[in-house]
């Protein structure tokens, strides 16, 4: 079954071959990093920088890779973290560099997409880019893992980052830490510990698509399990977020091609499925997305997991053909290790997943081959009336030389 989702991706896919090549030493990893106004300011310094700094992110890559993190922000804004010291802890292992935004009538998607585009044009044909934007907190050898992936030649590294309140969840996680919010000290901690912090603060949003709850959305991005055994949970996703592009080796689309800019790169510059990697452990990789609380994607009503609610949300897509594959990417959120337990669970949605994605496709395979037998019909009955009308040509001609031998005008075509 899950062949024939994959075939159906793999018709749009230029290629069939993995390309494996040795990872360069030294390779640029470009870290861009984009914001504006005081409250991504308070975000910035007081987490993901300090996050970054943890021992086997930043400090670790530094010697596997020539870092760049490339600033995009206001010139007041620049001035402000300057002042912070953010630039001097930074230039310890990686080189800096700043470019001032420019802030017009565009909304906030609009200046984001445009600053990654323009690192990772700035990044192709000799780096790769790590994006997570500033709002996620990420656990200690992050950086690292997704670094090490590089060497099986993938083009992009993708993942799942499940949003969290934020205020509860770093409150909790400086706890955990012994970070004082205003201190320089980085915030390191494993991806366990960040799990089951993360799983304590989940956001309505997340929590709502759990495929056995009340308050299923009717456009949802993922479908959610929880494990009977211990806390934690499962997803299958749609539109997963390209952490890591290698640019080395592909050609960048158009900034028009890719707006808005997350998941449609994907769909854009990989060849096929051999050129992806979806992390699926949070044990190798783990990050979470601080999101206000009272800020929500969906509008909650009563509404409970129905497969056609998905398969709707499938069709009316504008990139469904890489949305057949993703969901069969089981990503596992856990404290205590993958047991037997988590493997039912992996069954279980799989069996759903072949409900949701392959029902949709077998009755679009059924139109393609309704209408293919309507054409083929049409086609042996325009063979049969042809090679009837030729074999009474000859006759035809016989007849139309008998009148003219009368003397007799016939409307005969030879």
């Amino acid at each position: 079954m899950r062949s024939l989702c994959l075939l159906l991706f793999q018709n749009f896919s230029k290629s069939n071959l993995l390309t494996k090549y040795k990872i360069l030493n030294n390779h640029n990893f470009y870290i861009p990093i984009i914001f504006w106004g005081k409250e991504y300011i308070d975000k910035l310094l007081h987490i993901y920088i300090r996050n970054i700094l943890s021992k086997n992110n930043l400090p670790s890559l530094s010697k596997k890779a020539n870092v760049k993190v490339c600033f995009y922000t206001t010139s007041e804004d620049y001035d402000v973290i300057c002042r912070a010291g953010v630039i001097s802890s930074l230039s310890k292992y990686s080189s800096v560099s700043f470019d001032p935004i420019q802030l017009g009538e565009q909304d906030t998607s609009e200046i984001l997409a445009h600053y990654y585009f323009k690192t990772l044009k700035l990044a192709e044909g000799n780096g790769v880019v790590f994006y997570s934007g500033i709002d996620g907190v990420m656990s200690d050898g992050a950086l690292l893992y997704v670094n090490s992936l590089l060497s099986f030649g993938f083009s992009v590294i993708s993942g799942y980052g499940p949003r969290v309140n934020e205020d509860s969840f770093v409150s909790q996680l400086l706890k955990v830490t012994k970070c004082e919010k205003e201190s320089d000290k980085p915030i390191e901690i494993g991806a366990r510990e960040l799990t089951h912090i993360g799983i304590a603060n989940l956001h309505k949003d997340v929590i709502s698509c759990d495929v056995s709850g009340k308050n299923f959305p009717d456009n949802p991005y993922l479908l959610l399990w929880k494990s009977n055994k211990e806390n934690g949970f499962m997803v299958r996703c749609f539109n997963l977020h390209p952490y890591l592009v290698d640019c080395r080796k592909i050609q960048i689309p158009s900034q028009s091609e890719i707006e808005p800019i997350d998941f449609i790169l994907i769909d854009k510059i990989i060849n096929n499925l051999n050129d992806l990697y979806v992390i699926t452990n949070s044990d190798n990789f783990c990050i979470w997305g601080l999101t206000n609380k009272d800020l929500h994607e969906f509008s909650f009503r009563t509404n409970t997991f129905m497969t056609y609610r998905v398969q709707h949300w499938i069709d009316s897509n504008s990139y469904a053909n890489l949305n057949y594959v993703l969901p069969y990417y089981p990503i596992i959120f856990h404290c205590n290790g993958i047991d037997s337990d988590w493997k039912r669970l992996i069954k279980i949605s799989k069996d759903v997943i072949d409900q949701v994605i392959l029902k949709n496709t077998f009755e679009r395979l059924q139109s393609y081959e309704s209408l293919n037998l309507s054409r083929m019909i049409i086609f042996l009955l325009w063979r049969k009336l042809r090679a009837y009308v030729v074999k009474k040509i000859p006759m035809l001609k016989k007849i139309k030389k008998y009148y003219q031998s009368k003397n007799l005008h016939v409307n005969c075509k030879n």
